[in-house]
C-alpha cells in the first residue's frame, strides 16, 4: 500500500519542514516552502487527503512562518511569522480551515517582536487549554526588554501579565498556563538584577503573586538542565506549583510546592494549601510554635501534635537553682512542678509564676528533683509529652 501524498508539488528546492495532527485527528498542519524556494508558510490540508489551504496571509519580501500552534477544540492556529514587516515577527490567529489571519500582538516599539524570545524559550506564546486566549513573550513596549501579555485568540487588546519589571536587566524568562487556564505562571527577573523569581497571575490581568519564598544570597529558582525544561511545573488539577531552587542555600538546588494563587495562605501565614495543615488559622502550621490559645499549633509529624498549649522549646537550669524555660506566646501565669520521681507520682510540689525562671531548692545528696512547667493562665496548658511521646496527665496537688 502506498501512502497518500498530503502536501502539493513543491516548488525546486522546496521541502516540509514540519508537520502535526490537530486534536481531533481531522486535519494536518505543515510547514513548507512549497509555493516559493525559502520562504516557509503553513498549509492545513485533511488528514485523509485533498486540496492544501494556505493559513498565513502574503509575505513581505524574506518573510517567513517560524512556529505554530493549535487550539485544543481544534478550531484555530495560532502562528508567529515575520508576515508584514521583514525581521519583526508577530503573532497571528486564523481559522483551522483557513481564513483571514488576525494580528494578536499590539503595536510593536522599534526592534521589537517575538523573535528574540526565540534564543531562550521553548515557546514564545501559548494557547490556554480552554481555546480561548493566548499568552506570548515579547519586547513589545520597551526594545529587548521581554514581557508577558494574554489576548483573546480571536484578537484584541493585550493585557500585560508581569509586575514592573527591575530597571535594569529585567525580563519575563519561561511560563506555563495553568490546566483550568485560570492563571500564568512565569519564572522573571522582576524584582532583583538576575535573580529568578517565580509569579503567578491570573490569565485575564491582575496583580502577580510570588510564589518562591526568601532566596538565600545567589539563590534562584529554575534549572533548565534539571527535571523540568522550566524548572517548575504545575500539577493538573491547577491547584499547587511545585519548583526547583536554590532558595535555602547557595548553589544547592532543592524541591518546593506552593499553591498557585496564594503563596502566603488563606490566613497569612506564608504557607497553603498542601503545605498547611489549617489555612484559616495563622498561628497553626507546620513548625509552628506553640501559643497559649485553647489550641493544638502544631501540623502531623511535629513534635507536641496532639497536645494543646504545651510549652515549646527548652528548659534548662542556668544555675544549680534556677529553673527556666522558653515563654509562651500569650500566657501570664506558668505553674511549676517538682517531684522526686520521673512521673510525679511522689512528693509533687506545684509553684506558681508570672516570670520565666523560678528559684528552686538543691535537693539534698542521694535525691532527684524532677521539674515539669506548663501555662496555667489564660489557658491551662499541658505538661507536655514523656520520653515516651506520650502526653503527661499526672495531677500536682
Amino acid at each position: 500500500m502506498r501512502g497518500c501524498q498530503l502536501n502539493e508539488p513543491l516548488v525546486l528546492g522546496g521541502e516540509v519542514f514540519a508537520a502535526g495532527i490537530i486534536p481531533d485527528s481531522s486535519r494536518v498542519l505543515y510547514l513548507a516552502d512549497q509555493d516559493t524556494f525559502d520562504v516557509f508558510e503553513l498549509y492545513s490540508v485533511p488528514i485523509s487527503g485533498g486540496t492544501p489551504t494556505k493559513l498565513n496571509g502574503p509575505m513581505v519580501l524574506d518573510g517567513d512562518v517560524s512556529g505554530a500552534g493549535w487550539s485544543l477544540d481544534s478550531s484555530t492556529v495560532v502562528y508567529r511569522a515575520d508576515q508584514d514587516t521583514a525581521q519583526v515577527v508577530e503573532l497571528y490567529s486564523v481559522p483551522i480551515t483557513g481564513g483571514t489571519p488576525t494580528k494578536l500582538n499590539g503595536p510593536m516599539v522599534a526592534g521589537g517582536d517575538l523573535g528574540d524570545a526565540a534564543a531562550f524559550l521553548s515557546s514564545s506564546f501559548s494557547i490556554s487549554p480552554d481555546s480561548s486566549r493566548v499568552v506570548y513573550v515579547a519586547d513589545q513596549d520597551t526594545d529587548n526588554i521581554l514581557e508577558l501579555y494574554s489576548v483573546p485568540i480571536t484578537g484584541g487588546t493585550p493585557t500585560k501579565l508581569n509586575g514592573p519589571l527591575v530597571a535594569v536587566g529585567g525580563d519575563v524568562f519561561v511560563f506555563s498556563i495553568s490546566p483550568d487556564s485560570a492563571r500564568a505562571v512565569y519564572l522573571a527577573h522582576q524584582d532583583t538584577f538576575d535573580v529568578f523569581e517565580l509569579y503567578s497571575v491570573p490569565i485575564l490581568n491582575g496583580t502577580p503573586t510570588k510564589l518562591n519564598g526568601p532566596l538565600v544570597l545567589g539563590g534562584d529558582v529554575g534549572n533548565v538542565d534539571a527535571i523540568f525544561s522550566s524548572g517548575f511545573s504545575i500539577n493538573p488539577d491547577s491547584s499547587t506549583v511545585v519548583y526547583l531552587a536554590d532558595q535555602d542555600t547557595d548553589n544547592v538546588q532543592e524541591f518546593y510546592s506552593v499553591p498557585i494563587s496564594d503563596a502566603n495562605g488563606l490566613d497569612g501565614d506564608g504557607r497553603g494549601g498542601s503545605c498547611d495543615c489549617n489555612d484559616f488559622d495563622p498561628l497553626t502550621f507546620p513548625g509552628a510554635v506553640e501559643v497559649n490559645d485553647g489550641q493544638d499549633n502544631q501540623c502531623p509529624g511535629d513534635g507536641g501534635f496532639g497536645i494543646i498549649d504545651e510549652i515549646s522549646g527548652s528548659t534548662a537550669f542556668p544555675s544549680p537553682d534556677q529553673f527556666c524555660w522558653d515563654a509562651q506566646g500569650g500566657a501570664t501565669l506558668y505553674e511549676v512542678a517538682r517531684s522526686t520521681s520521673p512521673d510525679f507520682s511522689t512528693s509533687c510540689t506545684p509553684t506558681e509564676t508570672t516570670g520565666t525562671c523560678l528559684t528552686v531548692s538543691v535537693p539534698p545528696l542521694g535525691v532527684e528533683f524532677f521539674f515539669a512547667v506548663r501555662a496555667k493562665a489564660p489557658n491551662v496548658g499541658s505538661w507536655g509529652a514523656d520520653s515516651t511521646g506520650a502526653e503527661r496527665t499526672f495531677v500536682c496537688p
